[in-house]
């Protein structure tokens, strides 16, 4: 009476053949990620005014909300502070709700390009 255990192994292996270009692809679309490249962010914009305005409001904002990047930005006539870079719509949503209460204009977008 046998007991044992009989096992029977296969081998085998395998050969992929790849583009060389693919790995500097794949690190170039890793950097345009980080970078916000694809503009597929949202932001709050929380004024849009003069400029001495638009710098009083970044000073205040980013001491009050140091957590959150606020950059200005210029588009004929008027000077905006823009907040955060965020990676969805709940996220942007979520940084929203603290923020309205100080900043009652502000309001969420996509920005192109």
């Amino acid at each position: 009476m046998f007991t044992g255990v009989i096992g029977f192994s296969q081998n085998a292996s395998i050969h992929v053949e790849q583009d060389e270009t693919i790995p500097q692809l794949l690190e170039l679309k890793m950097q345009m990620s980080q970078n916000n490249a694809f503009g597929e962010r949202f932001k709050i914009q929380v004024f849009y005014g003069n400029n001495s305005e638009a710098n009083e409001i970044i000073k205040k904002f980013r001491e009050n909300f140091p957590d959150w990047p606020a950059t200005i930005e210029y588009q004929a006539p008027n000077y905006k502070v823009w907040v955060g870079d965020f990676r969805s719509l709940l996220e942007a949503d979520c940084a929203f709700l603290e923020i309205k209460n100080e900043y009652s204009s502000a309001f969420i977008f996509k920005p192109n390009g």
